[in-house]
């Protein structure tokens, strides 16, 4: 009977054990030899702290934290790369050397016989004042060597062209007409007057000369002449200076 007594009180401790072991159970505690880990409210808690330490990188670690690769580190510029291709600047680059001023072509046509070298004497005697020489070179072309007077009586002036042309181009500018073959000092010629001539002022006359051909152009000053007065004073002044041409 004694031995029977013993026994149930054995058998209430265990029950009794077992009920305080599931209480444990409950809040949280591991049993006993138990591997497990422990209750879900801590999983829970556990697994609320790495979800946010993943989500949230800290400051300057963003691309680590959330798998975005670092940019790559640029390289140093190589010495002699051009500025803006990420070669620092060493100064103002160095200007070209400029290239030779080409020559001024002297005015006139090269070889051509020059009018203002008509000595004095010889203007004289064909009725023009020296004094009154002018240089006006380039004023009917640009290679055309040109010179005038104005007569010693001021009744006309004398404009003498040193040319390139032969007399057939001259019969063959537009700019003048009335053509008449004719001869100065035993050469070759020809006489004509400008097409804006209407009144009869001006005559022309050009003179046959190795490189080309010399120009006698004359206009009369005041009114209205009388038909033929300005080619016939052309041809007397002409006639004077022909005996000087080359």
């Amino acid at each position: 009977m004694m031995r029977r007594t013993k026994v149930l009180g054995i058998a209430i401790a265990c029950s009794v054990g077992l009920v305080l072991a599931g209480c444990g159970g409950e809040t949280g505690e591991a049993l006993p030899g138990d591997g497990k880990t422990v209750t879900s409210t801590a999983a829970r808690t556990t697994a609320g702290a790495a979800s946010t330490t993943a989500g949230s990188a800290a400051p300057g670690e963003s691309g680590a934290e959330s798998g975005s690769a670092a940019p790559d580190p640029v390289d140093p510029p190589e010495p002699g790369d051009k500025p803006g291709e990420g070669a620092p600047a060493t100064g103002p680059a160095a200007e070209p050397a400029p290239e030779p001023a080409e020559p001024t072509p002297a005015p006139g046509g090269a070889g051509l016989w020059d009018p203002c070298a008509l000595p004095e004497s010889a203007l004289s005697a064909a009725g023009l004042d020296a004094s009154t020489e002018q240089n006006i070179t380039g004023s009917w072309r640009p290679d055309w060597l040109t010179c005038q007077w104005q007569s010693a009586d001021g009744a006309f002036d004398m404009t003498v062209v040193s040319t390139d042309r032969s007399l057939d181009e001259v019969r063959q500018d537009p700019e003048f007409k009335e053509y008449t073959s004719v001869y100065v000092d035993g050469r070759d010629a020809v006489k004509y007057r400008s097409i804006q001539d209407v009144n009869m002022s001006t005559c022309a006359v050009s003179v046959v000369v190795p490189d080309g051909s010399v120009m006698f152009s004359l206009r009369l000053h005041g009114g209205k002449p009388e038909v033929g007065q300005s080619c016939g004073q052309t041809a007397v002044v002409s006639e004077a200076l022909a005996a000087y041409l080359p």
